[in-house]
């Protein structure tokens, strides 16, 4: 049972890292860079997240699991979709942006939910560690879920400005690049010595 669920949780993370690849592409169409790169840094992480998920199952459960086919996501309207990002616009990026963060924010919100549930069979199944496990999990997608509802609040009290919204991009772009980059701190410079 344990296997079964905590497979969910991996299944979960290959339709996220769908998700956010999608996202990044939708954000950088719409020229909002800064929205891109939160996702690329999602993508980044959660993948590596994923790998780390993948390792608990075999060491703990002692099974090798195959990955599911991801999802597909339509985070743009087709109408907005089917245009050159030329021909948009200004109610298209408006509109567009805000479906794409509600879209985001509902994601995070449903994956909180199946995770919380996850843990919640898991301990009462008596597995404390893979319980654990995905209770950390849910603790991370709750901060982003925090994150992601504070920047929605923080839009809608100014109406979704997209002068404000385009003004907060670089900085965002530059912030997330260098999370991107924290990322692999800890990893070992690669040197064409290393190299296989």
């Amino acid at each position: 049972m344990s296997l079964e669920l905590i497979k969910q949780v991996n299944d979960r993370y290959i339709d996220a890292l769908a998700f956010h690849r999608t996202s990044a592409d939708a954000f950088a169409f719409l020229s909002l860079y800064g929205f891109a790169q939160i996702h690329e840094y999602q993508y980044t992480e959660e993948a590596q997240t994923q790998r780390r998920l993948k390792l608990f199952l075999t060491r703990t459960y002692n099974h090798l699991i195959s990955d599911a086919g991801a999802q597909t996501f339509d985070l743009l309207d087709a109408k907005i979709k089917n245009k050159k990002r030329s021909e948009l616009q200004a109610a298209d990026f408006w509109q567009a942006a805000q479906s794409a963060f509600s879209k985001y924010r509902q994601w995070e919100a449903e994956t909180l939910e199946l995770y919380e549930e996850i843990t919640q069979q898991l301990s009462s199944s008596g597995d404390v560690v893979g319980s654990d496990y995905v209770k950390n999990l849910a603790v991370s997608i709750n901060l982003e879920l925090q994150y992601i509802t504070d920047l929605m609040t923080a839009y809608n009290a100014i109406d979704w400005s997209m002068e404000q919204i385009r003004a907060e991009q670089d900085a965002l772009q530059e912030k997330y690049i260098y999370r991107v980059r924290e990322l692999y701190k800890d990893f070992p410079e690669y040197h064409h010595f290393n190299s296989v």
